[in-house]
């Protein structure tokens, strides 16, 4: 009996391995929100680009996508980056231009 046990044993301790690799990995390409930039800083930090009328600031997969207007009255939708609030992408809705930044 004790040979079956202990010949399985290695078995359960690589599957035991393999699912806390398999979480860490998950753990380290989801950044933890608690460093995101807050909605308030974000807000802030677009209408210091020159952004007028934010709307709809949503926070999704670590970035922020933001309703706004432009110093040309054009709207467009921001992306930024929910940590470094660096301008991801710049999409213009009237003639669906995008501008990569």
């Amino acid at each position: 009996m004790h040979e079956k046990v202990d010949s399985v044993l290695p078995l359960w301790n690589a599957w035991i391995v393999l699912a806390l690799l398999s979480v860490i990995i998950v753990t380290a390409s989801c950044p933890d929100q608690e460093f995101y930039l807050a909605e308030e800083a974000i807000s802030t930090r677009v209408t210091k680009m020159g952004f007028t009328s934010l709307e709809e600031i949503e926070l999704d997969e670590g970035k922020y996508e933001i309703e706004a207007v432009d110093a040309q009255g054009s709207e467009v939708e921001i992306e930024l980056d929910a940590i470094t609030g660096e301008i991801i992408q710049l999409e213009y809705e009237h003639n669906d231009d995008e501008m990569d930044e």
